[in-house]
């Protein structure tokens, strides 16, 4: 079959972008492995890096089956911002215009709401073909939640138009993708006529096996890594350095460590973004002893990180609506029992497996009593740490990916029957 896949953002694999792999890498690369003619519309601005890849459209082939089509569209600087609207918008207008040589079998897509579905949901509809969204994040309550409480009511009525036609896409959809279960659930409760079409859950996932061999030490990181001390434990959040992570309380955390001189704590924090000032501040006020700030790292730098490291900080704060993230993943591909904020499956799989600790995003106590739970407790430590190594595999990539083959084909058979 001749697939289309549309997205805006991620990464791509191109050497000047070495990140992890992608969502939408993922699922071209699968269904290119299967037979299948895949090109990804994706937009020439790198929301990730904030660069430009290209001056105008351009194919960059992956392998003999997929390639990734670049949308020449605007930039941004913000996250939240109105030139990325803009951008959006942008994508969505040329992808829908697009003069298609040939016409795609099925069109599988992730795009924001506030686009309308122009690059998706309207497109496959013009050419007469199946679509399958894919729900990789709650649009628009990412921007909504952005906002202070107060706010939040009269932005919500700002974005009805987007939630009433948000409501008809998912109606008429052919298939869906969620990569959470509560992404699933959202939706199907929006429109319960959702339950009767195609509809799947799969999970990002990394592979867990090429992670688990992969702990080889990097020369750049290991002269920033201090020695173990003996009963020491270190604590470790590696991510975006942003409002949705509970950075400012950790470092809240941090400073009841200091005062009440517990020497055998340390928290290693690796990432970059609006928050690095404020742990580098920190840092260099208060030393690296309890805190030492690591830098960005590369991806494949983790690995080993988390092998030297005693937990895993899942934190974020109540504006985040991340349901699976990617260091989970990370966290239990590696063994190590989770602390964790968020509410919904993570913070389900935590209690239910048996796999860490929760407790309430922003609250210094919560926080800090959980920190000192699991440093008083050397067994539990050891059960959270051996109960996540096991439930690491349920989330390998390779099995996860494999659930679009047969999915993909229920949609078609589905769509063919009712058209």
């Amino acid at each position: 079959m001749n697939i289309i896949l549309i997205n805006p953002y991620g990464p791509i694999p191109i050497p000047e972008e070495k990140w992890r792999e992608y969502r939408f890498t993922i699922i071209g690369n699968y269904l290119s492995s299967l037979g299948h003619n895949v090109i990804w519309y994706t937009s020439s601005f790198s929301h990730h890096f904030k660069k430009q890849r290209s001056a105008g459209w351009k194919d960059i082939f992956i392998n003999d089956n997929f390639k990734i089509r670049l949308v020449p569209t605007p930039g941004y600087d913000k996250n939240i911002s109105f030139g990325r609207f803009f951008r959006d918008i942008i994508f969505s207008y040329k992808v829908y215009n697009y003069h298609f040589d040939e016409k795609p079998d099925l069109i599988l897509y992730s795009e924001s709401p506030l686009s309308f579905g122009y690059a998706g949901y309207k497109l496959a509809r013009k050419l007469s073909v199946p679509v399958i969204y894919d729900q990789m994040d709650l649009w628009p309550e990412l921007i909504i939640n952005s906002f202070p409480k107060k706010m939040r009511k009269f932005f919500n009525m700002c974005f009805y138009p987007v939630f009433r036609n948000r409501k008809k896409v998912y109606s008429d959809l052919d298939g869906f993708i969620s990569l959470a279960q509560p992404y699933m659930d959202i939706p199907m409760k929006i429109v319960p006529s959702l339950k009767n079409k195609p509809n799947i859950v799969i999970y990002n996932g990394i592979d867990v096996s090429e992670f688990r061999d992969n702990a080889n030490p990097d020369p750049e990181l290991l002269k920033k890594l201090p020695l173990k001390k003996e009963g020491e434990l270190w604590y470790t959040f590696a991510g975006t350095l942003g409002p949705s992570y509970d950075i400012l309380n950790l470092l809240d955390v941090a400073k009841k460590v200091i005062n009440n001189k517990n020497n055998s704590i340390k928290f290693l924090i690796a990432g970059d973004g609006p928050l690095k000032k404020e742990v580098q501040e920190f840092s260099a006020k208060n030393g690296s002893e309890t805190v030492l700030y690591l830098g960005k790292l590369k991806p494949e730098s983790l690995s080993f990180l988390y092998s030297k490291s005693d937990v895993g900080l899942s934190i974020y704060t109540e504006i985040s609506n991340v349901e699976m993230p990617d260091k989970f993943y990370d966290y239990t591909a590696a063994g190590l029992p989770v602390i964790n904020s968020l509410k919904g499956e993570v913070g389900s799989i935590v209690e239910k497996e048996r796999v860490g600790l929760n407790y309430i995003p922003g609250n210094t106590d919560s926080l800090f009593n959980t920190i000192i739970k699991l440093y008083d407790d050397e067994f539990k430590r050891k059960e959270y740490a051996e109960n996540s190594y096991k439930i690491g595999s349920i989330f390998d990539k390779n099995l996860q990916i494999k659930k679009i083959d047969p999915f993909i084909d229920q949609v078609m058979k589905s769509f063919h029957n009712t058209n």
